[in-house]
């Protein structure tokens, strides 16, 4: 049954609606979720699980993404559900010597910006991820880049909220 009264209607039972409810009920404010179907069932469900932070440009987007990766990290220890979060690190490979500038100011705008990322050559690639093309010529690597279950996310979320 839904509430007739509360300080916060949230529509939309994914990832963002149950962050917002979980920071707001955490804050006292009375929250009420509503969903047109179940939660995460829509975006949340579908998405690649990533907290990608390899190709984030310097400036705004690496630190909103950086954010992002901090408050993943916070939530094992503050919600009691485990949302299977991990930081195995991600690569970008590159294969085409044409890509080289652009992977390398890349690396350079993150290293001036704060945000460094590893260049690597084939065969470090490759000790990384042994599955990899012997065609490649090297990758970045990002330490910082992580994945989650968004469903256990969603769920943990409006279940610490709901307390």
């Amino acid at each position: 049954m839904v509430p007739k009264k509360a300080d916060t209607v949230i529509i939309g039972g994914g990832v963002v609606g149950a962050s917002l409810a979980y920071f707001l009920a955490k804050n006292k404010r009375d929250v009420v979720l509503v969903d047109k179907g179940m939660l995460a069932g829509e975006s949340s469900a579908a998405n690649g699980a990533w907290a990608w932070t390899l190709t984030r440009r310097a400036g705004i987007d690496i630190r909103l993404s950086m954010h992002s990766v901090g408050l993943l990290q916070s939530f094992r220890e503050e919600l009691e559900r485990d949302q299977e979060y991990r930081q195995p690190g991600g690569l970008l490979v590159f294969t085409d010597e044409k890509q080289l500038p652009f992977v390398q100011a890349h690396v350079k705008a993150r290293a001036e910006d704060g945000h460094p990322l590893q260049m690597l050559d084939a065969k470090q690639a490759r000790e990384l991820e042994p599955l990899l093309s012997e065609k490649i010529l090297g990758a970045v690597f990002s330490d910082s880049t992580g994945l989650l279950n968004p469903l256990f996310l969603v769920i943990a979320l409006v279940e610490q909220a709901r307390k």
